[in-house]
């Protein structure tokens, strides 16, 4: 039975658990950055998951890894 006596994270996974989130936020940004000339990034219309496609001109049936889903990416130059 829950009482509402659970127990609340302390200060230090609150502040810690916020800066692992902005480390991956900025880490994400970073990559995205670095790999602009190599790949390009589309997101499944079904799960909006984030995929990381390489950059090669032309229409591509993608797969998601995540669920399956199949859908079209045109990439130019």
């Amino acid at each position: 039975m829950d009482n509402g006596t659970e127990k609340k994270p302390s200060l230090w996974a609150r502040i810690t658990a916020f800066f692992g989130r902005m480390r991956r936020a900025i880490l994400r940004t970073f990559h995205r950055i670095r790999d602009r000339k190599t790949h390009v990034y589309r997101t499944c219309p079904v799960c909006k998951n984030v995929l990381r496609l390489p950059r090669v001109m032309g229409e591509h049936g993608v797969n998601c890894p995540v669920c399956r889903g199949h859908f079209t990416v045109k990439i130019k130059k």
